[in-house]
């Protein structure tokens, strides 16, 4: 079986058990490899191709989550060829992933947050999207997803599915849940109940739709740096631990599995930020000594 056959059949089992983004991010990753290494047999697939893949891949200017990421997609495709008995030895089994450093994940700035609400407050839906978003710390497939009956306004509530199609309560200011309300008292009749709607068409709001919001929300406040929906969940995150939050808190607020997959993303912090920290919450307070 050739490779270009072998990623059609992994696409399609994929198809419909996982979200489109999802899948999306495997078809990206996967026509990647499969340019790197042409269209061969698997069985020619050998762990030096693969070890010659991943080479290339940590020689591009990538982040090292987007390198790993790259790595891990086609130690899934294997694996998963192994186990469709598609394969009769899995090649990608002694692929290492590449090196991981921990880096600080700050996000947006929460000027440049408030910045792109003030701009977005001209329009209704805009603004409600934005505030949900910014409030909540969902994920932008979050707010995708989210039907007027996961809507719980009158307990500043919502129930918004994610990764894995995994439903979780999210918590909302009053503000946020009046600007919902505005929202969908203007929102069109239409024949779905997902709460944002496309401008023109008035079906769902796709990701991409989403993105286009705060792009064009980000250009009219004039905020160029981590302006994407992603970076205000990153930025949400480092101000309520700069703030004081719990890890445990954030952790449930965000939606992770663990504390441990926190502590991973956000559990490290700039120089200047433990700087900070340690002047606030040191043990030692200046002249304590000699009180």
């Amino acid at each position: 079986m050739k490779l270009s056959a072998a990623l059609g059949k992994f696409h399609l089992a994929l198809t419909g058990a996982r979200a489109p983004a999802t899948l999306t991010w495997y078809r990206r990753r996967l026509d990647a490899l499969a340019e790197f290494l042409g269209d061969p047999d698997l069985s020619a697939i050998t762990i030096h191709d693969l070890r010659r893949w991943r080479a290339h891949v940590v020689t591009q200017t990538w982040r090292d989550w987007t390198k790993r990421g790259y790595v891990r997609a086609t130690r899934r495709l294997f694996k998963w060829l192994t186990e469709e008995s598609l394969l009769a030895a899995n090649p990608a089994l002694r692929l290492d992933l590449p090196r991981l450093v921990h880096e600080p994940k700050p996000g947006i700035d929460r000027c440049d947050m408030l910045k792109m609400l003030r701009a977005a407050k001209s329009d209704v839906r805009d603004y409600a999207l934005l505030r949900f978003i910014a409030d909540t710390a969902c994920r932008a497939c979050g707010a995708v997803h989210l039907r007027v009956r996961d809507l719980l306004l009158d307990k500043e509530r919502a129930v918004v599915y994610e990764k894995g199609n995994k439903g979780r309560i999210v918590h909302m200011l009053p503000a946020t849940v009046q600007a919902l309300r505005a929202w969908l008292a203007e929102r069109p009749h239409v024949d779905h109940d997902f709460v944002f709607t496309s401008r023109w068409r008035h079906a769902p709001l796709t990701y991409w739709g989403v993105y286009l919001v705060f792009k064009r929300r980000a250009q009219q406040a004039s905020v160029t740096l981590r302006w994407n929906p992603h970076q205000w969940r990153h930025g949400a995150s480092r101000a309520m631990l700069s703030d004081g939050a719990s890890l445990a808190h954030v952790s449930q607020i965000l939606g992770h599995a663990s504390v441990d997959v926190t502590v991973r993303f956000y559990g490290s912090f700039a120089d200047d930020e433990l700087h900070q920290a340690h002047e606030r919450f040191g043990w030692l307070k200046d002249d304590q000594v000699d009180s």
